[in-house]
C-alpha cells in the first residue's frame, strides 16, 4: 500500500509541471519570431553531431560450476557473477550546447522560460 501511494505521489509530482516562455518586459521579438530565430541560429552554430559512445555496464551472468568450484557453489550446479559488459549507444554530443545557446538566444531576444508547477 506504501508503494503504491509513494509511486502514486512521485507521478503527480512528476506530471505536475510545465514550462513556458514569457516575455522580459518588451520585446522586440514576437515569441514566434524569436523561436524561429534562435532555434536557426543554434542548429547553425551547433548542429546534430551523433557519435557512437560506450560505456561499461554489469550485468548478472549465470555461471556452470565446475567440480572443483566448492567456494561459489556449494551444492548448487550453477551461481550467479557479476561481470563489466561494454555497450555502445549513439548521442548527440552538442544536444546541450544547442540547448544553452538556444536558451541564452531567447533571453537576448526579451525571452525567458518560466516553470509552473501544480501546487502554484
Amino acid at each position: 500500500m506504501k508503494l503504491a501511494l509513494f509511486s502514486l505521489f512521485s507521478i503527480i509530482l512528476l506530471s505536475g509541471c510545465s514550462s513556458t516562455w514569457e516575455p522580459k518586459g518588451s520585446s522586440d521579438y514576437t515569441l514566434q519570431e524569436a523561436k524561429m530565430l534562435c532555434e536557426f541560429d543554434a542548429n547553425t552554430r551547433y548542429p546534430i553531431r551523433k557519435e557512437v559512445l560506450q560505456r561499461t555496464v554489469y550485468r548478472d551472468v549465470q555461471k556452470t560450476c565446475r567440480k572443483d568450484d566448492k567456494d561459489h557453489c556449494g551444492d548448487k550446479k550453477t551461481y550467479t557473477e557479476r561481470v563489466p559488459m561494454t555497450e555502445s549507444y549513439v548521442e548527440d554530443i552538442n544536444q546541450e550546447d544547442r540547448k544553452i545557446f538556444y536558451t541564452s538566444c531567447m533571453s537576448l531576444k526579451g525571452w525567458e522560460q518560466k516553470n509552473h508547477y501544480f501546487w502554484e
